[in-house]
Parts: structure tokens; C-alpha cells; sequence
């Protein structure tokens, strides 16, 4: 401004003082959180030291959320849930294969890669057709022991950590009341009429293995919503086939007692 000019008011009070107290100290602190916002990613406290004793750069800087990936943009965080698909030649497997025209007929649930606790809906006693509901399976026993020619597809998919850990939890809340929930046997039979009928606590295989998928919120579950689904629908969600044959030489497997 000119002499002629009066000075312009304080941006902070309002004043007409060019030297005014409020505008250095307003001026300070915008300039304090202006250097704050454009430096997000501050050191973090009590980073891990390098080799040389200093802290290590890399970690303190790291921004936070960040999560580390391979060569191939895949989450190292993520962790794989396997989806068990066979063919155990039992009578209703038989007679779901002449209907279906599908090669497997069952579908089963595992966290763990060595199929040892394998979840699912079928019979709970290998010799009884008729006693179903909620069961945990393996390759060596049970059915599956008894009907040892068994073939099965295995596919791996990746979920989150957290999502992973909701999945245990309600598995392992789900084993505890085992007692309370059915095999939904005319949900079955009503498939084959492409009619979708759901009973609380209450499912077949492919029915109990979708919600599972669904709960996991594993990529490509929604599509399967709302329609009656197969055990070889399991094979169209993204996935890594481990194995095809017979279940009992999967070479994962834990070993037979």
C-alpha cells in the first residue's frame, strides 16, 4: 500500500494495525499446521533400529494401512480358506449325479490347507444315510474312509486376516451348538426344481458352504446369491486348483492314523 493507501485490516482481528499481535500469532500457527499436513507421514515413535543403531528409515516412514505386497500385487496379509468339492459314490451321490449331470456332488470347508478339519453338512455316521447335519470330515475318516475311492476337486481362495478370523469364529460357535442345526434335506430335493428354500439352522452341503464363502466375503460369493447352488458352481469364484483325484492321495494331506 502507499502512504495514500491505508494498510489493509488485520485478517485476524480485524484491526487496522499492520504490525498486529493476533495476525504474527494466527500466521504462525497456519504456517505450524500447514507444514503438518504436508508432511503426513511423520517418523513413528520408537521405530525399529537398523544394523547401524539408527532408526530404519523405512519402517518409521511406512504409512500407516500400508500393506505389503509380491511381485505380483498379491496381499501378503491375505489367507487362504480351501473349498473341497468330491464324488463319494454314495447311493444320494449317485443319484444327484444322474439328475445334476455334474461330476461332484458334495461340497466341504477347510481352513487349513492339510484338509484335517474338513466342515460341512452330510451324514454323521458313515454306516446311517439318514442321521444328517452339521459334521467335520477328513480324507482318512469317516465317510470319506469308508468310501475310500472318493474323487475331489481342492481349491484355494484368499480372504482377509479379519475376515478370516470371523470365519473361525463362527465355525467354532457353530461346532459348539452342532445339536441344533439339521441337514436340510427337502431344501435338496426342492433344488432339483430349481425352488431355493431356506430353513434357519438348517442346510445342505452346497448351501452351508456358500454362506460360509458369503461370510468370508470371499471375491465373486455374491453372484452366487439367491439361486439354487451346486458344489461345481464353487469352481467359476477365482481360485488355485491344488488338486484333482482321488481324496485319499492328496499329497497335502495329513497322514492317515
Amino acid at each position: 500500500w502507499t502512504a495514500s493507501t491505508p494498510p489493509p485490516p488485520c485478517f485476524s482481528c480485524g484491526c487496522w494495525q499492520s504490525r498486529c499481535w493476533r495476525s504474527w500469532t494466527a500466521s504462525k500457527r497456519n504456517t505450524a499446521l500447514w507444514n503438518k499436513q504436508a508432511m503426513p507421514n511423520e517418523p513413528v515413535k520408537n521405530a525399529p533400529e537398523s544394523e547401524s543403531g539408527r532408526p530404519n528409515s523405512a519402517e518409521a516412514y511406512k504409512p500407516s494401512g500400508m500393506r505389503r505386497c509380491d511381485m505380483n500385487g498379491n496381499n501378503k496379509h491375505n489367507k487362504q480358506i480351501f473349498i473341497v468339492i468330491s464324488q463319494t459314490g454314495t447311493v444320494l451321490s449317485r443319484i444327484l449325479k444322474r439328475i445334476t449331470g455334474a461330476e461332484y456332488n458334495h461340497a466341504s470347508l477347510s481352513l487349513s490347507q492339510d484338509l484335517t478339519r474338513m466342515y460341512s453338512f452330510g451324514r454323521r455316521h458313515p454306516y446311517n444315510p439318514f442321521w444328517g447335519g452339521f459334521v467335520i470330515e477328513s480324507p482318512h475318516a469317516g465317510t470319506f474312509r469308508r468310501f475310500s475311492n472318493t474323487t475331489a476337486v481342492i481349491l484355494a481362495v484368499e480372504i482377509t486376516e479379519e475376515r478370516y478370523a470371523a470365519l473361525e469364529t463362527t465355525l467354532e460357535t457353530m461346532w459348539a451348538r452342532r445339536e441344533q442345526f439339521s441337514y436340510n434335506l427337502g431344501g435338496l430335493l426342492l433344488a432339483y426344481f430349481h425352488i431355493l428354500w431356506k430353513r434357519s439352522n438348517c442346510y445342505y452341503c452346497s448351501e452351508f458352504v456358500e454362506e460360509m464363502l458369503l461370510h468370508a466375503e470371499v471375491r465373486g460369493a455374491g453372484e452366487l446369491r439367491a439361486r439354487v447352488v451346486q458344489p461345481i458352481h464353487f469352481l467359476k469364484l477365482p481360485h488355485t486348483r491344488l488338486y484333482a483325484g482321488r481324496l485319499r492321495d492328496y499329497p497335502h494331506g495329513a497322514p492317515p492314523r
